[in-house]
């Protein structure tokens, strides 16, 4: 920004957007870990993968991850994973959200296909 501002251009900076971790995952969410309830989970960035992490082995629930399909925006929030075991992990053929989501609709049309 100093640069445009070094050529005459006004800049205004307004945060939009702020992420913050939460310090554990919910109790819903650990249940439904245990439970085997989740079939899949995205991964948008490196960041939530690596919190992701680190809350499932703080909350002792990393060994429920090996029934989860992990899917991820690319492949640095893939490797933020590789402390757990999954089921399978899966990246996205390009780093944005309808990649990510395209991945995810072929899984489940794969999972319906009657070929299984």
């Amino acid at each position: 920004m100093g640069s445009l501002r070094g050529q005459g251009f006004a800049i205004n900076g307004v945060t939009l957007y702020a992420a913050q971790p939460v310090a554990m995952l919910s109790g819903a969410s650990v249940g439904a870990l245990c439970a085997g309830s989740i079939d899949f989970a995205l991964f948008f960035s490196p960041r939530t993968a690596a919190i992701f992490t680190r809350l499932a082995s703080a909350a002792a629930v990393a060994k429920c991850c090996a029934k989860i399909t992990a899917l991820s925006i690319s492949a640095a929030a893939d490797a933020a994973l590789a402390g757990l075991t999954w089921l399978d992990r899966r990246i996205a053929e390009t780093p944005n959200q309808p990649a990510l989501l395209a991945l995810l609709d072929n899984l489940l049309a794969e999972r319906r296909s009657p070929q299984r």
